[in-house]
């Protein structure tokens, strides 16, 4: 801390952080700093994050912590880095009261108003010390009370009342309130008396303030000199800050933005003293000022930035309008167009309160501003009223009386026809919410009947198609069948005028029409459907084409699915392939060559539309039939565009020469094998091998049989494949033919395990395309598209949009313990995308005759070949979700959703961002190079449960395997792959973050933790992927629970450490959970298609049924049945995890934190008890 150092200030690397980060890396006895100092060389020499690691260690020794209080330098310092959540996280540890803890939680997560009150409510009592814990409480918890209730104020713009508070306390609070009221008096004497320090920037923009209002007064270039010293302070401030990306950065480059309108300001002002001198009647006059205007609207910050800011922006903006307007008075147009822009900026600042959920905000802020302006223009008039409903909608029940009156009283003979159309909408969405329903009903058909004359849209529909779903929820049963089929007809309408998915949540409208047209398979339901799918634009269609397919088995709408994959043929041919392909395939298991068609050789040639007018007209007499004349139809589409040849060729070549070599296939195999013995019941252990694990053995048996002939058309592999069929094939066969005891069939695993895996050891990670495949190293055609991109697609999608392939980059990398072909792609624009070439080898097949356990037998086991696409399209969903919500897309919430393309019914393209390594590999690598075996443990396990499995053994049991295994393995892999402690802390941050978003939608969607084979890292990036997910089923396909909720185990707990959980990870679970909760409706209309679509594979696999039309229809609506009482399961839990301020409000709840639901399911994941109760292969020791 001396004053030398100094010199060092602007240096990067300099010798403080040099000094620092050598005390970060003692291990034994590092030297003591106190913890103000590490504070000041925290931020005055740029080591923040090697000071946050000190200050860490130093709190962790809770008796010395308290003494120096380490923890509030550590929440100082966490605040200056804009790391809300882990300054929250250390004062929840520290703080003594408990509405310190509610209160903080509710500013965590946007709720301002809740949490002033709790704040104010604290500091009433702490005047008279009533309470529990008021004694015990101290200076600084009692100045953040303060300080947090004056924070919330500012967001709630309540400035008369902190204008009050500031002239008693703070005379710095006086500078801002002066400003937010125009008091230019008041504010320049404030100024003048104010503490703030002149070179600082805060008080440089205030001068700029002034000198803009009193420009008269200002001397010739004071205000650009003002305003380019505060861009250098700002600069400076900027150059003082960790150097990778940050949320501490945010609050800067909004500074900046403050600084170039300011900039633009100044143009403006002198545009108009020019003006003013010159001939102002002229024409061209003010279009540098209208261009400038016109940027303000174009130049906004995001729709989650802070409040605070945007209330920033918009203030200064109508002084400028102000002043334009006061100057201009003899220019109409140039008066006008500020005018107009301080109107819209009303109404856009509301707009923006409502997202942010601050709908009281929204109301407050157009009954003060709104009604002042002198002219308004019916377009904002219209998203005035607009923006006054929809507030009142989501406050809740007591302001409905209040919208009825506002609906009630628009004119309406004022607003254009669109306008209408909107109001009455929004009326019949009054109504319905008050109980109306037949007034509903009629607003709902005249917004739609304007809104049709005067040109397609959606809105109405769609909202007219929930009113018909909600009262198909309350109907009594004779009238179900009739709300259902309205709502199919809204729903069709609604998607039939979509040209994008913004206005109808998320695509969920179309999951919504599916599901209906399952569960009331009555004729007028059908009809509606049948008159109104082909009007619905194709690319709607894209992600349910699985689904699609699916439905062709079902008799009463085969035909109108055929048209519309007819229609997705035409427009969108190349996705439709891979699916359709695939499917044919698993139709087809035996005898049909994979690109064949099916025509008579003898029948006459037609052409493609012949060929699509000849589908068209033939009625679906078997799937089997329409499938394949669906395929004979996309492959003449293909030729038309001369990429079918290429594009067969493509899947071809990826789906037999790049297939794993025969060992690597068998060891896949047998660990599959051996991971269903280990999460198999502990009773299992010691008996005898269930049938359904014999039976995946004869089918393990079979594929590789399979897998035989598909070598032979591959000339690398039909080498390698007779000479490993002669050396271990027989003898593989023979030794497990006749397997009947589970240690027997462990015991031989482990054996054929060890074998086969010595010599991929120190195998070659790289191999060249043209060695595997020299059709593939060659093929260059940008025809082809990337596979993938319509995945996730918001819009219609159309050729010029879309990636195409322009060669494959010449080299493979085998990724993974499984030695996955990854190949790589590069695209027409330059860039290089990696797919995964993932095999599937083991079939989910129950043993033949087996009906008493068709869901658990096959889930329960977690079989590696389950197809995961239905809860790949609830993901994409809740990626959605996630990206609308305001409090997700503030923390940079990312969930990573692999696109999957299918190459055949057992094989798919992996589209993954970056190289994942799962958990059991960085244990695997770990125990390679100590010279143990990875099974260890769970040999150990196994054998010492056979004497018993009570909580007392298995805690002796897990005791003596974590002597051997260490809780540092990941922690040292994250440490390896970064450069620094700043690069790590992001590490850390990103992977709390992810972790904590894929581990509350895992826990939401009813899928169990993932294993440490499942659970992938980005050792770069601090990324997560969970592979292989899926809902686990009981017999009678009811969701099954687990013991514990998401995977924390020891390795992930000590990466972290105690403040990333209860900070960022617990803060995105809880915002996650928030934004699923919102949206739940959306969620269950989803799940309805997906879960159906799960189930339904789990007993048939892909494509197939039981060739009894009337057992298939039994079995339909059985599982319909179980999905049902599944969501509501599901609803049950996104209900309850999260109890928002609101909603505590209006049941009259005590508040309390809103994510105590959530830590305790964080203890829940921590408890041994617990871990102790999850199946071997679960491996909580890791």
């Amino acid at each position: 801390a001396r004053e030398y150092h100094t010199r060092q200030l602007r240096p990067w690397p300099n010798c403080i952080q040099a000094l620092l980060d050598g005390v970060a890396t003692c291990q034994m006895s590092p030297p003591r700093i106190p913890p103000e100092v590490l504070k000041y060389l925290g931020r005055t020499f740029n080591a923040w994050h090697i000071s946050l690691k000190l200050l860490e260690d130093h709190m962790m020794q809770p008796a010395k912590a308290a003494e120096e209080g380490t923890d509030l330098f550590l929440a100082d310092l966490y605040q200056l880095l804009n790391e809300e959540d882990m300054y929250t996280a250390v004062w929840q540890l520290r703080a003594y009261n408990d509405e310190t803890k509610v209160g903080l939680g509710h500013l965590q997560h946007g709720y301002w108003a809740y949490g002033q009150d709790v704040f104010f409510g604290a500091m009433n009592r702490a005047q008279t010390l009533a309470g529990p814990g008021m004694l015990q409480l101290s200076f600084a918890e009692k100045n953040l009370w303060e300080e947090k209730w004056i924070e919330c104020a500012r967001r709630l713009q309540q400035w008369e009342i902190l204008a009050d508070y500031s002239r008693q306390q703070h005379p710095d609070l006086s500078i801002e309130c002066a400003w937010r009221a125009s008091d230019w008096n008041l504010f320049r004497d404030a100024l003048s008396r104010s503490s703030l320090a002149t070179e600082s920037l805060q008080y440089k923009i205030y001068q700029a303030y002034l000198s803009m209002h009193d420009v008269s007064l200002a001397k010739p270039g004071d205000l650009d000199t003002l305003i380019t010293q505060a861009c250098q302070t700002a600069v400076k401030h900027h150059a003082s800050l960790p150097d990778v990306p940050a949320l501490v950065h945010v609050p800067v480059l909004q500074q900046f933005h403050q600084l170039m309108e300011l900039r633009e300001s100044s143009m403006i002002i002198k545009e108009l003293s020019a003006g003013n001198r010159n001939a102002t009647q002229q024409p061209q006059f003010g279009n540098d000022i209208k261009q400038v205007l016109d940027g303000w609207r174009n130049r906004l910050p995001q729709i989650w930035d802070d409040i605070a800011h945007w209330n920033n922006l918009f203030q200064w903006r109508e002084e400028v309008y102000g002043i334009v307007t006061k100057s201009m008075r003899d220019v109409p147009h140039v008066a006008a167009m500020a005018q107009r822009g301080t109107a819209w900026s009303v109404t856009k600042f509301s707009h923006v309160a409502r997202k942010q959920r601050l709908p009281e905000l929204a109301l407050h802020w157009l009954d003060k501003k709104f009604y002042s302006l002198p002219v308004v223009e019916n377009a904002e008039s219209y998203m005035k009223i607009r923006e006054q409903l929809k507030s009142y909608l989501l406050i809740g029940s007591e302001y409905h009386g209040s919208a009825l009156s506002t609906v009630n009283g628009v004119n309406v003979d004022v607003l254009t026809n669109p306008q209408k159309a909107g109001v009455l909408r929004l009326r019949g969405e009054v109504l319905a919410r008050i109980g109306k329903n037949s007034d509903a009903y009629t607003a709902f058909s005249a917004a739609t009947d304007i809104q049709d004359a005067n040109g397609p849209s959606s809105k109405a529909w769609l909202a007219w198609g929930r009113y018909c779903d909600m009262q198909l929820g309350t109907a009594q049963e004779a009238a179900a069948p009739t709300w259902a089929n309205y709502a199919v007809s809204c729903y069709s309408q609604g998607l039939r005028h979509q040209s994008d998915t913004k206005n109808h949540g998320s695509g969920t409208p179309a999951a919504r029409l599916l599901s209906l047209v399952g569960e009331h398979p009555t004729d007028g339901v059908r009809a509606t459907f049948d008159k109104f799918a082909d009007s619905i634009p194709s690319w709607l269609w894209l992600p349910w084409l699985t689904h699609l397919l699916g439905m062709l088995h079902s008799p009463p709408v085969a035909n109108t699915v055929k048209n519309i994959i007819v229609r997705l043929i035409q427009y969108h041919p190349q996705p439709v392939f891979y699916r359709l392909r695939a499917f044919r395939m698993a139709l087809h298991p035996t005898g049909v060559d994979a690109d064949a068609t099916m025509t008579d050789p003898s029948a006459p040639t037609l052409t493609h539309e012949e060929k699509e007018t000849k589908v068209r007209q033939t009625p679906v007499v078997s799937a089997k039939q329409a499938v394949n004349d669906l395929f004979d139809l996309v492959k003449s589409s293909l030729q038309t565009s001369h990429t079918s040849t290429d594009l067969e060729l493509l899947v071809r070549e990826l789906s037999t020469c790049l297939q794993l070599t025969p060992e690597e296939y068998l060891l896949n195999m047998l660990k599959a094998i051996a991971s269903m013995c280990y999460q198999s019941a502990f009773s299992l252990q010691t008996g005898t091998v269930p049938a359904v694990l014999q039976h995946q053995v004869k089918l393990a048996i079979a594929s590789l049989h399979r897998l035989y002939d598909t070598y032979a058309t591959s000339p690398a592999l039909k080498a390698r494949s007779i000479a490993f069929r002669s050396a271990h094939g027989v003898a593989f066969e023979a030794e497990f033919a006749l397997i009947t005891e589970m240690p027997k069939l462990l015991e031989l695993l482990h054996k054929w395990i060890d074998m086969l895996s010595g010599p991929l050891t120190n195998a070659p990670r790289r191999l060249a395309l043209h060695q595997l495949s020299p059709v593939l190293s060659q093929l260059q055609n940008p025809a082809i598209e990337l596979p993938g991109q319509y995945a996730a697609q918001d819009f219609d999608p159309t050729g010029e949009q879309h990636m195409k392939l322009e060669r494959l980059e010449h080299e493979v990398v085998l990724v993974g313990e499984q030695r996955y072909r990854c190949v790589f792609f590069r695209a027409t624009n330059g860039r290089v995308y990696p797919f995964h070439v993932q095999l599937t080898p083991i079939a989910p097949q129950l043993p033949p005759g087996d009906n008493s356990t068709p869901f658990s037998a096959v889930s329960h086991l977690q079989c590696i070949d389950r197809p995961d696409e239905p809860l790949k399209h609830t993901m994409s969903l809740v990626v959605r979700l996630l990206n609308k919500h305001t409090e997700t897309r503030r923390r940079l919430v990312h969930v990573h959703v692999p696109t999957s393309t299918p190459l055949t019914p057992h094989m798919r393209l992996l589209g993954v961002e970056g190289t994942f390594t799962s958990l059991y590999q960085i244990h695997q690598d770990y125990c390679q190079l100590h010279n143990q075996d990875p099974y260890m443990a769970l040999k150990f396990h196994r054998m010492h449960l056979a004497n018993g499995s009570s909580p007392a053994a298995r805690q002796s049991i897990y005791q003596e395997i974590i002597k051997t295994i260490p809780d540092t393995s990941l922690t040292k892999v994250a440490m390896r792959s970064v450069s620094g402690m700043s690069e790590f802390f992001t590490l850390k941050k990103e992977l709390s973050s992810e972790l904590g978003a894929h581990s509350m939608i895992q826990y939401l969607l009813g899928m169990p933790p993932p294993n440490a084979y499942s659970w992938n890292f980005n050792k770069s990036t601090g990324a997560v992927y969970f592979s292989h997910m899926y809902p686990a089923y009981a017999a009678d396909g009811q969701l099954m629970d687990s013991a514990v909720p998401f995977r924390l185990t020891r390795n992930i707990t000590r990466l972290l450490g105690l403040l990333q959980i209860s900070g960022p990870m617990t803060a995105v679970m809880t915002a996650t959970a928030a934004a699923l909760q919102l949206h739940k409706e959306d969620i269950r209309h989803q799940l309805a298609v997906d879960m159906f679509d799960d189930l339904l594979s789990l007993r048939y696999g892909l494509g197939q049924t039981s060739g009894d039309p009337a057992e298939d229809a039994q079995f339909r609506a059985k599982i319909r049945q179980s999905v049902q009482a599944n969501i509501n399961k599901l609803m049950q839990l996104i209900r309850t995890v999260v109890v928002l301020p609101p909603d505590q409000a209006a049941s009259k709840m005590q508040p309390q934190q809103i994510s105590k639901r959530v830590s305790e399911l964080i203890a829940l994941s921590q408890d041994q008890n617990k871990l102790h109760q999850m199946a071997p292969a679960f491996q909580e020791w890791l």
